[in-house]
């Protein structure tokens, strides 16, 4: 099973919180992925980040 990460500052990183969500096809209902669940901690980590490259 496929699994994705959050891309923040150019690099590709879990989520702070440890937590995951598993992706579902809707056509199958199936689950094909599990993908970083974003928590506000990695929000202001990327809006951080956002901020130094435009400062």
């Amino acid at each position: 099973m496929d699994a994705y990460k959050l891309f923040i500052d150019g690099e590709f990183v879990e989520a702070q919180n440890g937590e995951t969500f598993g992706a579902v096809d809707p056509g199958t209902g199936a689950v094909f992925a599990q993908v970083a669940r974003v928590g506000t901690a990695d929000a202001e980590a990327a809006i951080g980040a956002l901020r130094s490259e435009s400062g």
